[in-house]
């Protein structure tokens, strides 16, 4: 038992990089999202960074004050 929560937990963390990994890549690389291409490549990206970026924003309201502690977790 103790080891399926280890891989599950090790998955989690996984996860969670290479979204930050793509998320970082994809900023440095792509500018602006102006015609067909770019925006199926960010819809793609985004599959995988998905959870960074949602992250960073619930942060970012979080700082702001815009959010509760409820509502960012």
């Amino acid at each position: 038992m103790l080891h399926d929560f280890i891989v599950i937990l090790f998955a989690m963390t996984a996860g969670f990089t290479a979204s930050g990994i793509v998320a970082n890549l994809y900023r440095l690389v792509a500018g602006a999202r102006s015609n067909g291409l770019s925006r199926t490549v960010y819809y793609a990206t985004m599959v995988v960074a998905g959870p960074n970026v949602l992250y960073e924003n619930a942060a970012k309201a979080r700082r702001e004050k815009t959010c509760s502690r409820l509502a960012f977790w």
